[in-house]
């Protein structure tokens, strides 16, 4: 089998990517617009370094758009864009916004251990597997809402939710050694969806209390991989005008 074509990107101007049928590769540039570009491979932004944007708006990439460990100054802007594969942040630094707003992305969005200045949206997005914010920073906020992740869809919270998720905020800051967004049940700390288990008077079970939390609080799906900051930030914003 052939390989696929390559275009590597290594400039200090900016580029315009048109339509190109094999892996995109790239190094380096000041700002990136690939927006409504047709990539019949993957847009592999490992370890670049882009002084301003990311734009990938409408593209459809057949592959994976991979931005392991860049360094971008601007926004990674995937806005509507088609993605067969992850879209890949991990590690990444984004001077701005991670805007997957009405994306199609056929695996996990990785955000995990992200550094971004600006919003993470996910707003009205279709991710077939995980949304990963662990270990990152958010300078903003996690938009998630009419998103559809791993087949659950991220509703608005309904009244019961926001009952629930008072008491597991009030938990979170009250027993804050009891509570960890990162441990789905060890011992007497759990996860959201773990104290979800504890309140209802269940014994938390680390193989069901994702599943129980996915019928229960869909509202919160989009946290479920985060921080204790980064939920409680959140949830504190998605429950304020309730």
């Amino acid at each position: 089998m052939k390989d696929r074509p390559r275009l590597i990107i290594d400039t200090d101007d900016d580029y315009t990517l048109r339509d190109f049928n094999g892996d995109v590769i790239v190094k380096r540039c000041r700002n990136l617009c690939a927006s409504n570009a047709k990539i019949g491979g993957n847009l592999n932004a490992s370890g670049a370094k882009i002084g301003g944007d990311l734009y990938a708006s409408g593209a459809t990439i057949d592959g994976y758009l991979d931005a392991y460990g860049a360094e971008i100054g601007g926004d990674l802007d995937a806005y509507d864009a088609e993605i067969g594969g992850d879209l890949n942040a991990y590690d990444a630094e984004i001077g701005g916004d991670l805007n997957a707003y009405d994306a199609e992305i056929g695996g996990d969005l990785n955000a995990s251990r992200a550094e971004i200045s600006g919003n993470l949206i996910v707003t009205g997005a279709t991710i077939d597997r995980y949304l990963d914010a662990s270990g990152a920073t958010i300078g903003g906020y996690l938009n998630a809402s009419r998103a559809t992740i791993d087949g659950v869809n991220v509703t608005e919270p309904t009244e019961a939710e926001i009952t629930r998720l008072r008491e597991i905020i009030r938990i979170a800051e009250e027993q804050p050694e009891t509570f960890e967004m990162s441990t789905r049940h060890c011992g007497t700390t759990h996860c959201a969806y773990g104290w979800n288990q504890v309140l209802d008077g269940m014994e938390v079970d680390s193989s069901t209390c994702q599943e129980y939390g996915r019928k229960t609080l869909p509202s919160i799906y989009h946290l479920v991989f985060s921080t204790n900051d980064i939920f409680l930030k959140n949830v504190k914003q998605l429950i304020s005008t309730k």
